[in-house]
């Protein structure tokens, strides 16, 4: 876990636990949120007696009108400021998830919410919550991670599959097996 912001003696924070999703294209770019005021990743508060994966559900649903599979977690982090909008200080316990889009399923509610796809440059930019753009980064190292993993995988296999081969190959030479 990372905390991000200044924490102000005498200061009360009202804190906000959220869940997040990160998508990320074939083209590397991340699915975010557009509003007037800057890009935000998918997701929200949780609200009571709802779990993060949930929450995320829900909340993807209501911001873009999309189903979602929740593939793994990524990271939390803590986020301390002001919110403009509660007019208050908050303390804002985000934990973020590699997801996918899968159906649209028609049930959009917050219509001043768009669903657009930036890469990581534009995103230093126009994302508005700093611990947001340390998640999504994180999610680029969880993607670059399981893509080197994968290909070591299949090199290994490449590997096996030879040398059995080859196994296979003497022992029809030897006489070990006959069709």
């Amino acid at each position: 876990m990372r905390i991000f912001g200044e924490v102000m003696d005498g200061v009360f924070y009202k804190e906000r636990k959220g869940a997040y999703g990160i998508a990320i294209n074939e083209l590397n770019q991340v699915a975010v949120i557009q509003m007037p005021h800057g890009d935000f990743l998918p997701g929200g508060g949780i609200e009571s007696n709802e779990t993060e994966e949930e929450c995320l559900k829900r909340e993807l649903i209501e911001e873009t009108g999309y189903d979602i599979n929740i593939n793994n977690f990524i990271c939390k982090g803590i986020q301390y400021g002001y919110g403009p909008k509660s007019q208050k200080y908050l303390k804002l316990v985000g934990s973020f998830y590699m997801i996918e889009f899968k159906n649209n399923t028609g049930q959009k509610s917050e219509l001043d919410h768009e669903l657009v796809w930036k890469d990581r440059e534009e995103l230093k930019k126009s994302i508005r919550i700093e611990y947001q753009y340390w998640a999504m980064q994180e999610a680029f190292k969880v993607k670059e991670a399981k893509i080197v993993a994968e290909n070591e995988y299949n090199d290994y296999r490449d590997e096996v599959d030879k040398i059995e081969t080859r196994d296979v190959n003497s022992m029809f030479k030897s006489g070990v097996i006959k069709i």
